[in-house]
């Protein structure tokens, strides 16, 4: 037992995943702080500088925000370790930094160019919809791969246990993608405009994050070829 339990936590920090975690447990300990204070007030306080776009996405806006930064790292966890091990804790930190990254950018282009002298955007709820951007991106590239992986290895007859391993993560993969798309397409639509929520940031922020991860899938298998 012992020895699992050491294995287990040497893959959560070989990995990168305990970066991923604590990064996204420290959104959420932001979200759950600004609450307790009272996020209104401090919208307002953050309206008047010019640097308020740029953290008023730490303010708590929903409970469903603080489920969804929990829920992405969990979505997270098979697509990261469905990758090869030497590109594992690179694909964390990047999910980490760009989740993050885009979700900001996110903001502060809506506060930009569409927010016409009202309260400034709040929530994490971009920095959420952002991270599951990346995830239904690299599930995509991911299911592309396996089919290349699989063309290959069938015509060398691939051994049962590498084929096996081959469904199991395609299913990941479409059960992601399409999981995905219910989201942003029937449960919360990201292209119908709504008073509910800030609909348009989290538009942005999920295509942001897709243009991120594909230049990042581009720049890592360029390099690995290289290598």
């Amino acid at each position: 037992m012992s020895s699992q339990t050491a294995r287990i936590r040497a893959d959560l920090v070989e990995s990168g995943l305990v970066w991923v975690i604590v990064g996204f447990a420290i959104l959420i300990a932001l979200n759950l702080l600004t609450l307790a204070i009272g996020p209104s007030g401090i919208l307002q306080n953050l309206n008047s500088r010019s640097w308020g776009a740029l953290v008023s996405v730490f303010v708590f806006d929903s409970w469903g925000t603080v489920g969804g930064l929990a829920g992405v790292v969990i979505l997270f966890t098979p697509v990261l370790f469905g990758m090869p091990r030497p590109r594992r804790f690179s694909l964390s930190i990047f999910f980490l930094c760009a989740s993050i990254g885009s979700g900001i950018l996110a903001n502060v282009l809506w506060s930009y160019f569409y927010n016409r002298g009202g309260l400034i955007g709040a929530g994490s709820s971009s920095i959420a919809i952002s991270g599951q951007g990346i995830i239904f991106a690299l599930s995509i590239f991911g299911s592309i791969n396996l089919g290349v992986a699989s063309r290959k290895d069938g015509a060398k007859g691939a051994d049962v246990a590498a084929r096996e391993w081959r469904q199991f993560f395609f299913v990941v993969y479409i059960t992601l993608i399409l999981s995905t798309l219910y989201f942003v397409v029937v449960l919360e639509p990201i292209y119908i405009p709504t008073a509910l929520y800030n609909w348009r940031v989290h538009e942005i922020g999920f295509f942001i994050a897709i243009a991120a991860t594909a230049v990042f899938v581009g720049v890592t298998s360029r390099l690995t070829s290289i290598n």
